[in-house]
């Protein structure tokens, strides 16, 4: 068996990085339980939150790997910055993560209306969710673009490092933001 799929070193790669996401994930929830307030005062967000989370690390982890199979596969000749793919991509997800937020926001908005819960005006709601979605991919994506390309040059299975980093910073920073958007528009 090559040496590049065996168990031992799959878990030298994966087991460091698998710590540091656990610590992250702390932080995440750490984060969440410091806007328990806001949680139970306007519960859409209960609705909002892991849906709103899981898509935009889903997103990044989408051009993670797209970046990463280009460069493995050798299909971008020039800087990957300067890629053609790469910039279609990030335009491409951009956009359909835009019809997601907004599907989101209309879903959430309506099942908390038929539940009687409390919620923000329709249109603050799309703001806060588009603002902060679309803000979190774009630091997710720079995140999915800084590893493919440090495991692509350091000879590392990608797929050891992508998809954990990608979608716990997805959670962190999108937790804040989401949060932080709120206060500043939503008047939280």
């Amino acid at each position: 068996m090559s040496e590049k799929y065996t168990a031992r070193r799959i878990i030298m790669e994966s087991l460091p990085l698998l710590l540091a996401v656990a610590i992250l994930s702390i932080i995440s929830g750490q984060v969440l339980q410091g806007h328990e307030t806001l949680l139970l005062s306007l519960p859409v967000f209960l609705l909002i939150v892991p849906a709103f989370v899981n898509q935009s690390g889903d997103i990044a982890a989408v051009l993670a790997s797209r970046i990463t199979t280009e460069l493995y596969t050798g299909s971008t000749q020039k800087s990957i910055l300067k890629s053609d793919n790469l910039k279609g991509s990030v335009l491409g997800l951009l956009l359909s993560s835009s019809i997601g937020f907004t599907f989101l926001t209309i879903l959430s908005y309506s099942v908390s209306m038929l539940l009687g819960f409390n919620t923000l005006p329709l249109g603050t709601l799309w703001t806060i969710i588009l603002l902060s979605g679309v803000t979190t991919i774009l630091a997710v994506m720079a995140v999915g673009l800084i590893i493919a390309v440090i495991t692509f040059r350091k000879g590392l299975d990608p797929d050891n490092f992508s998809a954990p980093v990608v979608t716990t910073t997805s959670d962190v920073i999108g937790i804040f933001l989401l949060f932080m958007f709120a206060s500043l528009l939503g008047g939280i």
